[in-house]
């Protein structure tokens, strides 16, 4: 019988024992003197309840026993580790049920940062957002319309043509539009076509875009269609989406001033704010509701997203009012599932027939 020197300590104290280890048939026996060093102690342990720990680097091996008091045994004795799994081969080692632990716990580490890691890109795309959208339908009317005046007064800081604005403000009276606040329509000295919304009540048209537009209704489309997302207020939730990471900062630390000057820094991102496809399929649907309202020809719609389809072909750029908006032959396949084919339709009002050609003599001296 082999008899190995260890280091035994009790689990009572954590005062190291010089101790002798043999193996005996069903358990370890380990024996030291007591701290009198008079009377030999023997302990014995179980050997389906050891727990194995290899050092390998150290070249020691840990034994523990028990839970409480946890007692354990400490060989650097080469040959006890190969002796005592040949001995007590069913006894668990524990060393790998450690490290599996510790993999786990490694593990959970890691998919606890790629979780945080992963929320990053859903707060900023999907979150963000949604918490600015939100945020911006709980504005008041009366703070939206302040808002957009000043927006407005920083917007159009080009050139206004006075006379085109009075006949598409005379034009636009006969389409009768409720809002919460009065609608202002203006038009801009820009050769690029372009048409857009401010919040609260604004309607920016540059004159570039009576150089597509051939017909009243088509002209009623278009007020309609930006009459659309002011109602909605698509212009507002827009923006908020598109600078909702500062907005959001700002709402955090409770600035209100700082969202008020984030808006209006960044203005101009108004004339070019991409509106999602359910924005823009609910605006033709509401400019659709107004021409029909005033029985005028629903085609009119479809001749103006066909108008600006024929005006950018062959173009190395696109358009900023297409570029910023969805596919426009979608948008023409669903209205044109909407109209029915068969209706007749009476010519434009007088008033609108008058306006429509003013605007229309307009144009016809510029080219001149």
């Amino acid at each position: 019988m082999t008899v190995y020197e260890v280091i035994y300590f009790d689990g009572k104290s954590s005062q190291p024992h010089r101790a002798q280890v043999s193996l005996e048939p069903g358990a370890l026996q380990i024996t030291y003197k007591a701290q009198d060093g008079t009377l030999p102690v023997t302990v014995h342990w179980q050997s389906h309840r050891i727990e194995k720990e290899a050092y390998a680097e150290a070249g020691k091996t840990i034994l523990r026993y028990g839970n409480y008091p946890a007692q354990s045994l400490e060989v650097t004795v080469p040959d006890f580790l190969p002796a005592l799994d040949s001995y007590y081969a069913a006894a668990p080692l524990v060393t790998q049920q450690i490290s599996l632990q510790a993999n786990r716990g490694t593990s959970w580490w890691w998919l606890i940062i790629l979780f945080f890691l992963a929320l990053i890109p859903v707060t900023y795309f999907w979150v963000l957002p949604a918490v600015a959208d939100f945020a911006a339908r709980q504005i008041p009317p009366a703070y939206e319309q302040k808002l957009g005046q000043t927006l407005a007064t920083q917007i159009i800081s080009e050139s206004e043509d006075s006379l085109q604005t009075a006949n598409l403000r005379g034009f636009a009276r006969q389409l009768n539009l409720p809002a919460p606040y009065p609608i202002t329509f203006t038009v801009i000295r820009n050769a690029e076509p372009n048409a857009f919304a401010v919040p609260g009540g604004h309607i920016v048209v540059h004159q570039g875009m009576f150089h597509i537009i051939k017909s009243p209704e088509a002209l009623a489309a278009l007020l309609g269609h930006e009459y659309g997302h002011l109602k909605l207020r698509h212009s507002l939730r827009a923006l908020f989406r598109s600078l909702s990471g500062y907005i959001f900062i700002s709402a955090i630390i409770g600035d209100v001033s700082a969202i008020t000057a984030i808006i209006i820094e960044n203005a101009n991102a108004l004339k070019s704010l991409e509106y999602s496809r359910s924005f823009e399929t609910e605006a033709d649907l509401l400019g659709l509701q107004i021409m029909q309202q005033h029985q005028l020809n629903p085609k009119g719609m479809v001749q103006l997203f066909e108008q600006l389809q024929a005006h950018n072909q062959g173009r190395s750029q696109d358009l900023e009012f297409i570029s910023t908006h969805p596919a426009l032959s979608s948008r023409i396949r669903n209205i044109q599932k909407r109209i029915k084919q068969n209706n007749a339709f009476p010519p434009p009002s007088d008033s609108l027939q008058y306006f429509w050609q003013q605007l229309q003599k307009k144009r016809t001296s510029e080219k001149k």
